[in-house]
């Protein structure tokens, strides 16, 4: 009987500290609205090592569960917004902390026009034929179809 007893506190007690270690927050963008798909990364303050990622909610929280007591750092990323940091923070592991709410400011358009060229290669190999492309190659200037295929390899 009083083995029962001692294995249904030991059970209790590291329930309760599993479920208080806790580190959560909420991401919002400048005009305090909740931001939902945010990455948000758990960082070591020391060295900068990612320790734990998540996702934000709808509301904009974000949770981390089973962290070790330490001093970490919180970072946020969404497309087409700025990087995001909290301040360095002590966790003890006995209970849950509240990061401050951390902004997201959008990241200005700096591109005005995109320019896609392609080349083609110099040598495609197909099933029934090898095509030797010379256009814009130095072996193309003054030369017949017999001097380019001379000057190709292996052919």
């Amino acid at each position: 009987m009083r083995a029962k007893i001692i294995l249904t506190a030991i059970v209790i007690s590291s329930a309760l500290c599993v479920t208080a270690q806790r580190i959560w927050g909420v991401v919002t963008d400048i005009d305090k609205k909740p931001m939902t798909g945010v990455t948000v990364s758990l960082l070591k303050a020391t060295n900068s090592a990612i320790m734990k990622l998540a996702a934000s909610q709808k509301d904009g929280s974000f949770s981390f569960s089973l962290i070790r007591a330490g001093k970490y750092i919180i970072s946020v990323t969404h497309i087409n917004y700025k990087k995001g940091y909290s301040s360095s923070f002590d966790f003890d592991g006995l209970k849950d902390y509240e990061v401050a709410a951390i902004a997201l400011a959008p990241q200005p358009k700096s591109l005005s026009e995109v320019t896609v060229t392609a080349k083609k290669p110099m040598i495609e190999l197909k099933a029934d034929k090898t095509i030797l492309n010379v256009e814009g190659t130095i072996n193309a200037i003054g030369s017949d179809a017999f001097e380019l295929l001379k000057k190709s390899l292996g052919v």
